[in-house]
C-alpha cells in the first residue's frame, strides 16, 4: 500500500516490500557504478553510516529524509519505486531535473531543497483546507 504521511513538514512515502527491494537494488547498482562503499556513500550523502547500513539491508519502511539524501546524491528518482502518484511521467521528470539543476551537490543544500519543497507542500495543503 502506498501511503504519504506528513510529519514536521517532511513527506514520507511508504514502500511495498518489492518496491523497497528494487530501490535498494538501484542504490547498490549506482554505488557499484561509482565505486562507492557504504562508508563513502555515508560521507558524500551526509547520512549516518549506521543509517546507510540499515537502508542497504532494507531495514526501513518509508522513503525518509535519509533515503532521499542517498537518492539525491546517486541521482535516483525515488518516486519510480513508490507507485504512480501522478500519471504524467514527463512532468515528474521535469520536476526532478529542475530540482537537481539547482542543487549544488552538498548534503546541506539537499537538506535545504527538501525543506523548501516540504514547505511548499505544507502551504499547498493548507490552501486546500
Amino acid at each position: 500500500m502506498n501511503k504519504v504521511a506528513k510529519s514536521n513538514m517532511q513527506i514520507w512515502m511508504k514502500l511495498a516490500s518489492e518496491s523497497k527491494r528494487e530501490l535498494v537494488d538501484e542504490i547498490r547498482k549506482q554505488m557499484k557504478a561509482r565505486q562507492l562503499s557504504a562508508s563513502d556513500l555515508a560521507l558524500v550523502s551526509g547520512v549516518n553510516q549506521g543509517q546507510v547500513s540499515r537502508i542497504l539491508a532494507r531495514d526501513f519502511k518509508v522513503v525518509s529524509q535519509n533515503v532521499l539524501q542517498i537518492c539525491i546524491n546517486l541521482r535516483i528518482d525515488p518516486s519510480r519505486f513508490v507507485g504512480r502518484v501522478h500519471g504524467d511521467e514527463d512532468a515528474k521528470k521535469r520536476i526532478v531535473d529542475s530540482a537537481l539543476s539547482v542543487w549544488d551537490g552538498t548534503a546541506e543544500d539537499a537538506d535545504l531543497l527538501v525543506a523548501v519543497l516540504g514547505g511548499m507542500a505544507a502551504l499547498r495543503n493548507a490552501k486546500r483546507r
